[in-house]
Protein backbone atom coordinates (compact mmCIF):
# COMPACT_ATOMS: atom_id res chain seq x y z
CA UNK A 1 0.00 0.00 0.00
CA UNK A 2 1.51 3.39 -1.04
CA UNK A 3 1.50 6.04 1.49
CA UNK A 4 -0.67 9.55 0.50
CA UNK A 5 1.00 12.72 0.57
CA UNK A 6 0.61 14.76 3.68
CA UNK A 7 -1.35 17.91 2.65
CA UNK A 8 1.43 20.86 3.28
CA UNK A 9 0.72 23.20 6.57
CA UNK A 10 -1.58 19.95 7.91
CA UNK A 11 -0.82 17.41 10.64
CA UNK A 12 -2.29 13.99 11.61
CA UNK A 13 -1.81 11.86 14.76
CA UNK A 14 0.31 8.22 14.21
CA UNK A 15 -3.72 6.71 14.45
CA UNK A 16 -5.14 9.32 11.40
CA UNK A 17 -1.83 8.13 9.52
CA UNK A 18 -1.41 4.52 10.31
CA UNK A 19 -3.73 4.32 7.93
CA UNK A 20 -2.13 5.13 4.65
CA UNK A 21 0.06 2.60 5.24
CA UNK A 22 -1.37 -0.61 6.79
CA UNK A 23 -4.46 -2.45 5.68
CA UNK A 24 -7.22 -2.86 7.62
CA UNK A 25 -6.69 -6.21 8.94
CA UNK A 26 -3.04 -5.48 9.51
CA UNK A 27 -4.42 -2.51 12.11
CA UNK A 28 -6.84 -4.87 13.86
CA UNK A 29 -3.91 -7.80 14.34
CA UNK A 30 -1.97 -4.94 15.96
CA UNK A 31 -4.49 -3.95 17.76
CA UNK A 32 -4.84 -7.01 19.00
CA UNK A 33 -1.23 -7.40 20.11
CA UNK A 34 -0.99 -4.53 22.20
CA UNK A 35 -4.43 -5.54 24.12
CA UNK A 36 -2.14 -8.71 24.97
CA UNK A 37 0.69 -6.68 26.30
CA UNK A 38 1.75 -7.24 29.73
CA UNK A 39 4.09 -4.86 31.41
CA UNK A 40 6.43 -6.31 33.44
CA UNK A 41 4.66 -6.19 37.21
CA UNK A 42 2.16 -7.88 35.57
CA UNK A 43 4.13 -10.80 34.29
CA UNK A 44 5.61 -11.40 37.75
CA UNK A 45 1.85 -10.85 39.36
CA UNK A 46 0.60 -13.54 36.85
CA UNK A 47 3.41 -16.32 37.92
CA UNK A 48 2.93 -15.63 41.52
CA UNK A 49 6.06 -13.91 41.95
CA UNK A 50 6.12 -11.06 45.08
CA UNK A 51 8.67 -7.90 44.40
CA UNK A 52 10.64 -9.67 46.97
CA UNK A 53 11.32 -13.22 45.12
CA UNK A 54 11.60 -11.30 42.07
CA UNK A 55 14.33 -9.28 43.68
CA UNK A 56 16.25 -11.92 44.94
CA UNK A 57 15.98 -13.50 41.43
CA UNK A 58 17.68 -10.44 40.15
CA UNK A 59 20.40 -9.61 42.70
CA UNK A 60 18.79 -6.63 43.28
CA UNK A 61 17.08 -4.61 46.52
CA UNK A 62 13.35 -4.74 46.48
CA UNK A 63 13.38 -0.75 45.88
CA UNK A 64 15.50 -1.37 42.66
CA UNK A 65 12.85 -3.55 41.25
CA UNK A 66 10.29 -1.13 42.06
CA UNK A 67 11.89 1.27 39.83
CA UNK A 68 12.50 -1.25 36.89
CA UNK A 69 9.27 -1.94 36.93
CA UNK A 70 7.55 0.91 36.56
CA UNK A 71 10.64 2.15 34.15
CA UNK A 72 7.90 3.60 30.82
CA UNK A 73 10.54 2.55 28.94
CA UNK A 74 13.18 -0.44 30.23
CA UNK A 75 16.27 -0.96 28.22
CA UNK A 76 16.39 -4.55 26.81
CA UNK A 77 18.87 -5.46 28.68
CA UNK A 78 16.63 -5.14 31.80
CA UNK A 79 13.71 -6.59 29.76
CA UNK A 80 16.25 -9.69 29.13
CA UNK A 81 17.23 -10.15 32.36
CA UNK A 82 13.95 -10.01 34.02
CA UNK A 83 12.20 -12.59 31.42
CA UNK A 84 15.54 -14.97 32.41
CA UNK A 85 14.62 -14.54 35.96
CA UNK A 86 11.37 -15.52 35.32
CA UNK A 87 12.52 -18.49 33.41
CA UNK A 88 11.16 -16.65 30.16
CA UNK A 89 13.20 -15.92 27.20
CA UNK A 90 13.01 -12.48 25.25
CA UNK A 91 12.71 -12.36 21.52
CA UNK A 92 12.98 -9.18 20.05
CA UNK A 93 11.30 -9.32 15.68
CA UNK A 94 10.43 -6.20 13.30
CA UNK A 95 7.51 -6.60 11.36
CA UNK A 96 6.72 -4.74 8.12
CA UNK A 97 3.47 -5.27 7.02
CA UNK A 98 3.08 -8.96 7.09
CA UNK A 99 6.76 -9.90 7.04
CA UNK A 100 8.09 -10.22 10.34
CA UNK A 101 11.83 -11.04 11.26
CA UNK A 102 13.82 -12.08 14.47
CA UNK A 103 16.39 -9.35 14.95
CA UNK A 104 19.24 -10.81 16.77
CA UNK A 105 21.31 -8.89 19.43
CA UNK A 106 24.40 -10.28 19.87
CA UNK A 107 25.84 -7.21 22.24
CA UNK A 108 22.92 -7.78 24.40
CA UNK A 109 24.03 -11.10 24.78
CA UNK A 110 27.31 -11.06 25.55
CA UNK A 111 26.68 -7.89 27.42
CA UNK A 112 24.53 -9.76 29.57
CA UNK A 113 26.28 -12.99 30.31
CA UNK A 114 29.22 -10.43 31.17
CA UNK A 115 27.19 -8.16 33.97
CA UNK A 116 25.71 -11.19 35.10
CA UNK A 117 29.03 -12.44 36.13
CA UNK A 118 30.53 -9.42 37.39
CA UNK A 119 28.09 -8.76 40.69
CA UNK A 120 25.98 -10.00 43.36
CA UNK A 121 24.00 -6.88 43.57
CA UNK A 122 23.71 -4.76 40.72
CA UNK A 123 21.73 -2.01 39.19
CA UNK A 124 19.90 -2.49 36.11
Amino acid sequence: MSPKKPTPGTTRTWREARKDYFTAEELAENDRDVLTELSLMQMRKELGLTQKEMADRLSVTQGTLSKIENQPSPNLTTIRDYADAMGGRLKVSVRFGRIERPLRLAALESRVKTTTKSSKRRSL
